[in-house]
């Protein structure tokens, strides 16, 4: 059985030899780990994952040479343009018209909005006059972001219409000239993992975010353990909101906030979340999605009926002041496996596979002389996390927590 694959990384793709599966991989250079090739039967580099029409001609030839069984993403990159390339080679998956709702955040509105599901005040702004008449409107702060944006990037939380000129000329600088404003919805932030299979969705993992400067994740657990969260009720707003826009197939990775009216959606992704997750689901509640992101679209094994019952898993990113790093004490003497990776790797979270047999793992690709940036998006995390089990998800996070306050990275100057 054989698939293309576009974006990925060893992590995701390390069961394809187990399962007999043939995988074509499409990634750009730097982006993926020089051995993933270990699991692929060819890997070829592309500039742009979001280019369908490229990639249709890549793929074309060769599924009429040998034909493939599935086209597959778990890259964010490659979000719109998978249902495309789908189409055009005439294999099942996801529709157009699904992946593009989920892509824009103001569409995936519209469409709970339609089914009554989770109620935000939202509208599609041109101008900052617009923004300011949205703020009179909610009449208390909102936030202004891209329709379209992803790692927490050009996300301004405005109390008052005198911040409204700032924001809008960041937003303006960065190329954007529509915006979506909604209301600030308070109360911690988390996810939902899922996978589907033909229009069944299997809502597991509940993540609790630990929010950082520009809310940027800095850390999860997994199952949350604050507060007193309905598990089972965000599960099923997760499961609704995918019916909503039509998703069928495939990992998913709806974001909440846990208000005092309830769960409120914030937006959802037709992929696998960022930051580790697909790790967290395996340690806390056994199900490795990435083995699952091939065998139940292929007809492999079975999509699971319920959730297994959880214990804990936990992780958390390093952190440090902008600067340049001078010198990193301390992961000589604590009680984990330390994993060091090339710096120059661009990958999204490699060496996860390497730590996967561990209760508590660090992977780090920090250096003396590196920069570290003001953290204002996820892309500007430091490349060095941990990861830990436990009975529960208190436990592991205690256990990267632990990690982190015996670890000090030395920083000088400014970045």
């Amino acid at each position: 059985m054989r698939v293309a694959v576009l974006g990925g990384s060893a992590y995701t793709l390390r069961h394809a030899k187990v399962l007999g599966v043939d995988v074509v991989l499409l990634h750009m250079a730097g982006r993926y780990e020089p051995h993933v090739a270990d699991y692929c039967e060819q890997v070829i580099d592309v500039p742009d994952l979001n280019d369908a029409r490229a990639i249709v001609d890549i793929l074309a030839p060769m599924h009429r040479r040998r034909p493939f069984a599935r086209v597959l993403t778990t890259s964010e990159a490659a979000a719109t343009s998978i249902a495309r390339v789908t189409a055009a080679l005439n294999l099942p998956g996801n529709s157009a018209a699904a992946v593009e709702t989920l892509k824009s955040k103001a569409a995936t509105r519209e469409a709970l909005a339609r089914e009554g599901i989770s109620p935000v005040a939202y509208r599609l702004v041109r101008s900052a006059a617009e923004v300011v008449a949205f703020i009179e409107h909610v009449g208390g702060p909102v936030v202004l972001k891209p329709v379209d944006g992803t790692a927490s990037m050009q996300i301004h939380l405005l109390k008052d219409p005198g911040a409204v000129e700032g924001a809008w000329a960041a937003l303006a600088a960065s190329g954007l000239r529509v915006a979506i404003a909604e209301e600030f919805l308070q109360g911690p932030v988390g996810s939902v993992e899922s996978i589907s299979h033909d229009g069944r969705h299997l809502a597991v993992g509940v993540t609790e975010y630990k929010v950082g400067s520009n809310f940027v994740e800095v850390g999860s657990n997994m199952p949350a353990y604050t507060g007193s969260w309905d598990l089972d009720e965000v599960r099923r707003m997760a499961v609704l909101t995918l019916a909503a826009v039509g998703l069928t197939d495939g990992p998913a990775h709806t974001e909440f906030v846990m208000t005092t009216n309830g769960p409120r959606i914030l937006e959802s992704h037709n992929r696998f979340a960022g930051g580790g997750l697909p790790e967290l689901v395996r340690r806390a509640y056994g199900l490795d999605f990435t083995r699952m992101f091939l065998s139940v679209p292929l007809g492999l094994e079975p999509l699971p009926e319920a959730v297994p019952p959880a214990r804990g898993a936990a992780l958390r990113s390093f952190l440090a002041r902008p600067g340049r790093i001078r010198a990193i004490h301390g992961l000589d003497r604590i009680e984990a496996r330390v994993v060091n990776i090339a710096p120059d790797l661009k990958a999204g979270m490699p060496g996860l596979e390497d730590i996967m047999g561990d209760e508590v793992g660090v992977v780090t690709q920090l250096r003396p002389g590196q920069p570290v940036a003001e953290l204002t998006s996820g892309l500007h995390r430091l490349p060095a996390y941990v990861v830990a089990s436990g009975a529960t998800s208190r436990v592991a996070a205690e256990r990267c927590e632990a990690i982190l306050d015996a670890v000090n990275i030395e920083v000088e100057g400014c970045a």
